[in-house]
């Protein structure tokens, strides 16, 4: 979890989906258990 922690925020920024998928993606993360979530900089 600590690596994609670190890796996926930045990886999001560049994968090939349009912004309201992306936001949903990270809706997602916030609401996971905290041993689980993946926090963003929005």
């Amino acid at each position: 979890m600590d690596k994609a922690r670190s890796v996926w925020p930045v990886l999001l920024l560049d994968l090939p989906m349009i912004s309201v998928h992306k936001e949903k993606l990270r809706e997602h993360w916030k609401k996971l258990h905290p041993d689980f979530q993946i926090l963003t900089d929005d």
